[in-house]
């Protein structure tokens, strides 16, 4: 039974008084179990004191881009494991949160565009201490306000945790760089997708998914002759163009030089080489004297005569007739689905040419996505909350940017003035690309995470009604909240009711009821604490630790290829936790405490200024 919003006041108290005294025992019951899980998905690729991230889910994996979503790491989770691991703060847990923050610090290090930005997700089980780029799994190369917001949030709950105490100025902190890398997210955000002409922040970058083609000329690297030699190309010939080189498609060669209209090459080898490491990925060695596949077993062809003797790898070309030839080798079983090469880890393209007669002059290509994103001009409400709290909590340790206020302020207009619906008391899922509200999608979180960010239950509390009575459910043998539906006639993800309990955002639901009692509003947090025990317990895809995404497979969201399965997942997990230890996950405080910034100052005083520290810059 889902509790009702809609009762009067003091029955409404009575029912919370109820629900507390049978559930304040299972809502910490699960919570050693549930840090035992966060431990051993961190150690599942490495095991000592190396950087890393966690894998987001455990088996039963959810379908992925390259199948499945293993080894897949999403920086929104591992940005929540941090703060999990700060809460309860053993000195394990410190040790495993720093080593989470220093491998985010790694990636945002290393990051091909050098700008301060982090991507939506990375390859859990990359080893940073060789590494020397990051591994960024298909699909996921998006920078997302959001989730580099989160990211922001953790390093400073991190730094709040390991910070001397006796040292008053941050800058002098052995743990700064901490704090810093939450001020190049800060400018990252700033540059990037704030909006200067109109209240808000966009939801961030997100990859191109057309395909590009770079060329160079093979006359800037070699000499053909009649004798076998190696022409080694270095990537960064192609990289310094634009392509990303972790999104390959294809190789080709175009025979576009007027003045050797004809000719011949013979080639014995066409690899991708690492001397540094010895990494090797031989695109086609011709063994097999197939003309129409190469030795990755992808499709070779193109306008030109490819000889059958004696090894099927001379080619020849005729431009004579006015006509350019070209020769192609896939580097991907399908061009069109979204999986690529992978090719970060080699520095050269090296030909083995076995001879050449007509010229050397003709380009060599490669093709694949662009490394230059795409700026999403769209904003997201739960990313307005995200930047709100982190340009407030970068302002409350003493960060010396004088514009976070306005900052902070624009981003909570967004909130409160252009997403807050005042007829339903709900908040709108955000904008579209052309500004106007986004009035399809109907999402649960922005109405929990607006009570943990803002507070007020006064004014913002009955989004927590309108989420029970809208998006509340009992399906598959437990009451929670569905992401969120999609009210769009027409659209193609059209799903106008909810389809099952998103187990993520019943936590989230549980922290901020947490919040709404402590301003006298209603709290059943304990009921839904009970259920989400019984989930980490009993629902499909549980392991008896960690909490499953959605109570079964396929739970709808109403947003395009997005939907939760009943997996174990770190960020369900997470925010589980935070629920059982009363934590705010946005603020690093009590969910019994005051809400800062937003809740009313004590009667008879005035918040305390806090001093202003500038940073190195």
């Amino acid at each position: 039974m889902q509790p009702s919003q809609s009762q009067p006041h003091a029955l409404a108290v009575l029912v919370s008084l109820v629900l507390a005294l049978t559930g304040s025992q299972l809502a910490a019951a699960g919570e050693p179990e549930a840090y035992q899980h966060l431990a051993e998905r961190m150690d599942r690729y490495f095991a000592d004191n190396r950087a890393r991230l966690i894998e987001s889910y455990a088996t039963p994996y959810p379908p992925g881009p390259d199948g499945t979503l293993e080894h897949i790491a999403f920086i929104y989770d591992n940005a929540l494991a941090v703060a999990a691991f700060a809460s309860r703060g053993t000195p394990d847990d410190v040790r495993r949160a720093g080593l989470i923050c220093d491998a985010l610090l790694w990636y945002q290090n290393h990051d091909p565009l050098s700008d301060g930005r982090l991507r939506q997700a990375y390859r859990a089980d990359q080893d940073l201490i060789t590494a020397t780029r990051p591994k960024i799994p298909t699909g996921f190369n998006h920078s997302l306000t959001g989730e580099l917001a989160w990211t922001g949030l953790a390093w400073l709950t991190y730094f709040q945790r390991v910070r001397d105490p006796a040292i008053p100025n941050p800058i002098n902190d052995p743990n700064v760089r901490y704090l810093q890398a939450a001020i190049t997210i800060k400018d990252w955000l700033v540059a990037h997708v704030w909006d200067p002409v109109q209240p808000g922040w966009s939801q961030g970058d997100r990859e191109v998914s057309t395909d590009m083609t770079v060329g160079v000329p093979l006359a800037n690297y070699a000499t053909l002759a009649v004798t076998p030699q190696d022409v080694v190309i270095p990537l960064t010939a192609f990289a310094s163009q634009g392509l990303n080189l972790e999104r390959l498609r294809a190789f080709s060669l175009v025979f576009d030089d007027p003045s050797w209209p004809t000719g011949t090459i013979s080639f014995e080898a066409i690899r991708l080489v690492n001397p540094s490491t010895g990494a090797v990925l031989v695109i086609d060695d011709f063994a097999d004297f197939n003309p129409v596949r190469n030795s990755l077993g992808f499709d070779i062809g193109g306008i030109v005569d490819i000889s059958l003797d004696p090894t099927g790898r001379t080619l020849r070309w005729n431009n004579t007739d006015g006509s350019i030839d070209w020769w192609y080798s896939l580097l991907v079983a399908n061009p069109n689905n979204l999986p690529r090469l992978d090719g970060a880890d080699y520095t050269q393209l090296v030909l083995r040419v076995a001879g050449a007669v007509g010229g050397e002059r003709f380009t060599v290509q490669l093709q694949g996505y662009p490394l230059q994103p795409q700026r999403i001009t769209a904003k997201a409400t739960e990313h307005n909350l995200d930047v709100y709290v982190l340009c407030h909590r970068l302002r409350d340790l003493g960060v010396s940017d004088a514009n976070l206020p306005t900052y902070a302020d624009e981003a909570k207009q967004f909130v409160t003035a252009t997403a807050w619906d005042a007829t339903e008391g709900k908040f709108w899922a955000g904008t579209l690309s052309d500004q106007s509200l986004d009035r399809t999608h109907w999402v649960e979180d922005v109405q929990s995470w607006a009570m943990l960010a803002l507070g007020r239950v006064a004014q913002y509390g009955g989004a927590l009604g309108w989420a029970a009575s809208r998006l509340g459910l009992s399906s598959d043998g437990f009451t929670g909240f569905d992401y969120g539906i999609n009210t769009g006639v027409g659209d193609p993800w059209y799903s106008p009711t909810p389809d099952g309990v998103w187990f993520e955002g019943t936590a989230q639901m549980a922290s901020a009821y947490q919040v709404s009692g402590r301003q006298g509003g209603v709290d059943f947090s304990p009921f839904y604490l009970g259920e989400l025990n019984r989930a980490q317990q009993s629902a499909g895809g549980a392991n008896g630790k960690a909490i499953v995404a959605a109570s079964h497979d396929g739970v709808t969201t109403g947003f395009p290829f997005f939907s939760y399965f009943a997996s174990p997942h770190i960020g369900a997990t997470a925010w589980y936790l935070a629920a059982t230890r009363r934590t705010n996950l946005f603020w690093n405080t009590s969910t019994d405490a005051a809400v800062p910034h937003d809740d009313p100052p004590p009667t008879g005083g005035r918040r305390r200024s806090r001093p202003i520290y500038r940073l190195a810059e």
